[in-house]
């Protein structure tokens, strides 16, 4: 008897599955694989032999099944429509990608805007939202043709300070490049929410799924928490519903059909075994498992769920021997075989040594400047960003805010306020300079290289800039490290655009000097 589809097993543990591979959808993500090799390589040897048969005028992007293929081409082929649905342009000259057809806006699945204005201005392709020969975008073109949400969408994206062609990436990994496991998990996302809207099966919150699996309890016990939840024990309702059972009464108290409720919970001769369990409960309003579950995880800990787990183990082994052995046990049989079922001691894994990461502002070396900058964020997605340059005595040089406008996300806030220092740094003459961050996405974005997202983008673009400055470095530090730019990116979304020279606000002195007093104090161990 099969109680859930393969579907369902193959969802998530914290999405209410098992977590078991779909090698259909595995395969289409290791194809696609291919099609993105032969993307971001055209010169290897494949590329060079697909686009000779293939696409000889053109790229991958724009290239079909052709006539009589291969059977690895029009495999090839078929996958990369799951660069149609999750891939994402990362606008350069916009000159290849179609304004309306193409994704390219972050956030925005359908392009709202008015197809007779677009016509009678001619735009096509995103390079016709531009500036005429600039890189800079046509604000009242794109007012005046697309709904306010599109049009904030579309302002909000960055473009770079020089041309570069347009570049397909995948927004769901880091560095923008596709990987099988991002493409496994999108098709997978895709899948689980066709089962979400058709599956009536009860289910939990991923938080509480979560919890679930994590209690402390042995593994059988949470299977069969798990499978209480979702109502797919053997019970004999639901082997009565299926033709399986002759009789759905409940095999212990006679007077009731089993459900998985009934069986586990709300029996007459359950109910004692939980109120003289450690947890005490007094069962009185019956519910289904899960909606009891979801109650009892609201104010329990694993270790009081990793009881309540092995307990329900227990309950429904003895109705099993009842049922399958005419073996009945008795209450203290049943908390005895509960005890019984404690988990093992976990293995001493050795500790991993952590990587040290600063805490504190620290001085940069004499006759170098160091420039602290960040990026706060409004509620609106408007970005602001602040920054504050220090020689190595403490001794504030320079500060500055700048209210940005709309962001695609926090991340890409921090690069463009990463361009925007670079920017007023050689603007105020600073040669010699380390720039410090407290975002660690952006620290890990700089080290690498060949990434194509957005702030990978943004990042060559301060590559570029870097090159104007004898001495230029890039540090991280945690935000107690960071507070006077923090402050002053706060400070930008009310004030706006602002230049202290040897000065800073009032108001932040005091964190000024905290930085100061910390590079002075002794570090502990």
């Amino acid at each position: 008897m099969h109680c859930l589809s393969w579907n369902a097993l193959c969802k998530a543990k914290d999405n209410g599955g098992l977590g078991f591979r779909d090698f259909k959808l595995f395969n289409s993500a290791l194809v696609a694989k291919n099609w993105w090799r032969i993307k971001s390589n055209p010169e290897s040897l494949l590329g060079k032999v697909y686009r000779a048969v293939y696409f000889p005028r053109g790229t991958i992007h724009v290239a079909n099944r052709g006539y009589r293929p291969s059977y690895a081409w029009s495999s090839i082929i078929r996958s990369c429509e799951i660069f149609a649905k999750g891939g994402m342009w990362n606008i350069g000259n916009g000159k290849n990608v179609m304004a309306w057809s193409d994704k390219w806006v972050p956030g925005m699945d359908t392009l709202v805007y008015s197809m007779e204005l677009a016509q009678q201005f001619g735009v096509s392709f995103v390079s016709d939202l531009m500036q005429l020969g600039l890189l800079t975008w046509n604000r009242e073109l794109i007012n005046f043709i697309c709904c306010p949400p599109l049009a904030r969408a579309i302002l909000a994206i960055p473009l770079p300070l020089v041309p570069r062609d347009d570049v397909l990436y995948w927004p769901f990994s880091p560095d923008g490049h596709y990987s099988t496991k991002s493409g496994y998990q999108f098709l997978r996302q895709g899948a689980e929410a066709a089962v979400a809207s058709s599956s009536q099966i009860p289910s939990l919150p991923r938080a509480d799924w979560r919890k679930l699996w994590k209690a402390d309890a042995l593994p059988r016990c949470r299977e069969t928490g798990w499978r209480a939840c979702l109502d797919v024990l053997p019970v004999r309702a639901s082997l009565h519903a299926r033709g399986l059972a002759p009789d759905p009464t409940c095999p212990r108290c006679l007077a009731a059909p089993e459900t998985a409720h009934h069986a586990l919970l709300f029996c007459p001769t359950v109910r004692p075994i939980w109120f003289a369990s450690s947890l005490g409960f007094r069962l009185a309003h019956e519910c289904r498992v899960h909606e009891f579950v979801y109650d009892f995880m609201q104010v329990a800990d694993e270790s009081s769920l990793g009881v309540f787990l092995t307990l329900l183990y227990a309950i429904w082994s003895a109705r099993n021997e009842l049922c399958f052995k005419d073996k009945a046990s008795t209450l203290e049989q049943i908390l005895n075989h509960a005890s019984s079922l404690s988990p093992l001691p976990p293995l001493e894994v050795p500790m991993v040594p952590q990587l040290h990461l600063p805490h504190s502002w620290s001085r940069p070396s004499p006759g170098t400047f160091k420039l602290n900058f960040d990026a706060a964020m409004a509620p609106n997605g408007d970005a602001g960003f602040g920054l504050v340059a220090r020689n190595s005595r403490g001794e504030v040089l320079a500060s500055a805010c700048f209210p940005h406008g709309p962001v695609p996300s926090s991340l890409v806030a921090e690069g463009l306020s990463f361009r925007w220092a670079i920017g007023l740094a050689m603007e105020l003459g600073f040669r010699c300079i380390v720039f410090e961050t407290d975002c660690l996405l952006l620290f890990e974005a700089w080290k690498r290289r060949g990434g194509c997202s957005i702030v990978d983008s943004l990042i060559l673009d301060c590559r570029r800039l870097s090159s104007g400055f004898d001495v230029f470095n890039f540090s991280f530090v945690r935000r107690t490290g960071n507070n006077v730019a923090d402050a002053l990116a706060k400070r930008s979304l009310l004030l706006g655009s602002l230049v202290w020279i040897e000065e800073i606000p009032q108001d932040l002195y005091g964190l000024v000097q905290s930085d100061v007093m910390a590079c002075e104090a002794p570090v502990s161990s």
